[in-house]
């Protein structure tokens, strides 16, 4: 089974053109460390609090625009460069739409994250998938193996 089969449909994500106040609140209301920034539906790089935080002390959150800000880098997502492992505050948590159920518990693992960010092979933000719906996943995928 493939995340794609899994996933839902939100993505917690901002764009350049959102304000400093915005990310701060997708960040905060999400209880998230970081956020991809997206620019023309794809992923542009990753925003921080602590760059929304440090930005805000000497910028106007309301007039300024992630866009702004040196955004940090997701690394070449093909080659799987992007998802070093836990730790590093500055990397996304994505995955392919491609990738088992399998290989998603296991990066969350790595990540210590509930949930993932699925691009697809455009690198395209489509979704996201939790932690809770790969183990049901999983579950439904032995079941249905010890049927046959």
């Amino acid at each position: 089974m493939t995340v794609r089969e899994v996933m839902g449909p939100e993505v917690l994500q901002v764009d350049i053109d959102d304000t400093l106040e915005t990310a701060e609140r997708v960040l905060q209301e999400n209880h998230l460390g970081c956020v991809p920034v997206i620019h023309s539906e794809v992923i542009a790089g990753v925003l921080t609090g602590r760059d929304v935080r440090t930005a805000a002390a000497r910028c106007d959150p309301k007039t300024t625009y992630v866009g702004s800000l040196p955004l940090h880098t997701i690394g070449d997502l093909q080659s799987g460069e992007a998802n070093h492992g836990p730790g590093d505050e500055h990397q996304l948590a994505a995955i392919s739409d491609e990738a088992t159920v399998e290989e998603a518990l296991e990066q969350l693992a790595d990540y210590h994250a509930e949930r993932l960010v699925v691009h697809d092979k455009d690198f395209q933000i489509i979704g996201t998938v939790t932690r809770d719906a790969l183990r049901n996943a999983a579950g439904r995928s032995a079941d249905t193996a010890e049927i046959h």
